[in-house]
Order: C-alpha cells, then structure tokens, then sequence
C-alpha cells in the first residue's frame, strides 16, 4: 500500500512540474517579418528591417523574419526556435524555403533556423560562419540593428544563389504600374460617385429633405465598400449633406445623367432615370475594374490586407518545415 502512494505521489510531482514547465516557456509571437517582443529595435529601425524582409520575399517568394524574445525562461535557444517554426512553418506552400533569425538578449542568445528546403543553400557551416563574422561582432558591440542588417544581407546572397522557383503574383497590387492604379482609381471614382448621386436622387423622391441624414450613411458606407478606407466614407458622407443641403435637386438630376453617361463610357453597365443605380447587380459583378480582378481583390487601395483594406500584416506561407537545421551562438 505503501509503495502505490509513493508511485501515486511521484505521479502527481512530475505532471504538476511538467504542467508548470509548459505555462512558463516563451509564448510564441504572432508571425512578423521582425516579431520584436522585447523592443530592441528603435521604430526607425524595426521598419528598415520590416522593409528590407518584405522586398526580399517580394523578389524572391523566399520568408526570412527576426524573433527577438524576452526571456527564454530557461528553455533551450534551439527548442524554443523549433517550436515557433512549426508553429509558424515560414516558407512557400510546396517549396519551405523560410528561414528565422532568434535573439534572446537576456541570456545573451542568437540562432539562425533554417527551414528543411534551405539547408541545401545555407548548411549548419555557413549559418555559423553568419553568426561569427557578422551578428555577433556587432551583437558584442551593443549594435543589434547593425549584426542583423549584416547578417540578412549575408542571409540573402546565399539564397538568391539557390535555384528556387520565382516568386508568383498573388496580390492585385504588386505589378500594378503607377499608370494602372491612377486609372483604377478613376474608375473607381466614377462608380463611387454615380452610386452617391444615385443614392440622393431616391431618398430626395422618397423622404424629401427627411432623407438627407439617410442619404449620407448610405453614401458613407458606399464609400467604405468601394474604397476600403473610412476616411473615403467619412469624405463621402459630408460631400452628401453638402449635396443635399446647398445644390438644387435639377443640378443632382443633370449630374446623375452625366454620371450615366460616364458610366455607359466605361463600360461599367446600363441604367435608367427611374433606375439610378442601374444594372450592377451586386459589386462584385463590377468586373471591368479592369486587369485587377475587382472588388474582391483590391485589399484597400493596393495594400496588404483583408478586403476592407484594413492592414493585417504579413503572413506565413504555411510551407516550412523546421528539421533543426541551423547554429547558434552567444555574446
């Protein structure tokens, strides 16, 4: 009887040191190009090296980021990076080139994680030889920004060396001329402003001056479809009670025919005096939005983001597959 409370006691030690382990490891961050938790970064220089990942995946499709933890809470530099790259798994689906540069500046920890498909162009020998000459002679000097800075472009070369496939375009925006884009928002422009007269000329008929208030959420929240952007609602919004309160309803109906006429021009659909917002059906039927794809896949004037333009950041692509491959090393 003895020995089963002994067994039953030492059970219950080793799952409540287990279960305190767990809660006190590092929480891995949420995916970033520089996942900078501990702020050793000033702003100006976690946007430098923002910047200088984003153009490298943009040219080569290749993921590179900078997690620079706290503390890692007594946890091993290469477990703690194995966990967060298979959380993350950075690289392209089908392909995993990504790679993960981690700094722990309390325990005065650096390692390069180099997902399974890189190890061909940075093995465990070139990924030391980074740290060495590179990260760590400035790391020792206070200059984080600078080893990192140096390391990526070390980083960099030896990738751009590897024959992986070029990167495909999966966002509107990104061959997207300045040209294109001006006339995109041209169009834009014209739907934006065809619907808003649309929306004042019905509620002038229906409501009379009462539906000028109407007028103006409906304009808003036009805008803020279209362009993804509140600033563009709230924009839209006031040019409506400027409408309704100080132009005449015969100049609204001349520019709601102008309006059609312009649309007709464009190709954007049919429409009618009784119908003011004519055939479009739905918008994303808008379609000739032209070589952009529409709606759908504007993300909210050109940036990255959800379909209401709001700027999520970037993404994982789901691809890497972290096999321990890699070095690390200490200042």
């Amino acid at each position: 009887m003895a020995i089963f409370w002994l067994f039953t006691a030492l059970s219950l030690a080793l799952f409540s040191g287990q279960a305190l382990s767990a809660n006190n490891l590092a929480p891995i961050p949420k995916f970033d190009y520089v996942a900078d938790s501990a702020s050793l970064f000033t702003p100006e220089q976690r946007k430098a090296l923002w910047n200088k990942i984003a153009a490298f995946e943009k040219k080569t499709g290749s993921q590179v980021a900078v997690v620079v933890v706290p503390s890692l809470n007594g946890e091993p530099i290469e477990a703690y990076a194995h966990r967060v790259g298979v959380e993350w798994k950075p690289g392209r689906k089908g392909i995993g080139d990504g790679l993960l540069i981690f700094i722990a500046p309390k325990e005065g920890q650096v390692r390069i994680d180099v997902m399974q498909a890189l190890e061909g162009a940075i093995p465990d020998v070139l990924a030391y030889r980074i740290l060495e000459e590179d990260i760590i002679p400035s790391f020792k000097k206070g200059n984080f920004y600078e080893g990192v800075n140096k390391g990526l472009d070390s980083i960099f070369k030896l990738i751009e060396g590897e024959n992986l496939p070029r990167p495909k375009v999966v966002e509107s925006f990104k061959n997207v001329d300045a040209e294109e884009e001006g006339i995109m928002y041209l169009e834009l422009a014209i739907v934006a402003i065809f619907m808003g007269l649309g929306i004042i000329m019905t509620m002038q008929r229906l409501l009379g001056n009462k539906g000028t208030p109407i007028s103006a959420i409906l304009t808003a929240l036009v805008g803020w479809v279209i362009f993804g952007s509140f600033i563009a609602a709230i924009i839209m919004g006031l040019l409506t009670l400027a409408f309704c309160l100080f132009v005449p309803n015969r100049v609204l109906e001349a520019s709601a025919r102008r309006a059609s006429q312009l649309n007709r021009l464009q190709g954007f659909g049919r429409t009618s005096q009784r119908n003011p917002f004519g055939s479009f059906g739905s918008l994303g039927s808008l379609g000739s939005f032209g070589k952009l794809g529409g709606l759908g896949g504007l993300g909210g004037f050109g940036r990255k983001g959800s379909s209401r333009g709001v700027f999520r950041g970037p993404s994982s692509g789901s691809g890497g597959r972290s096999a321990g491959g890699g070095a690390s090393g200490r200042w």
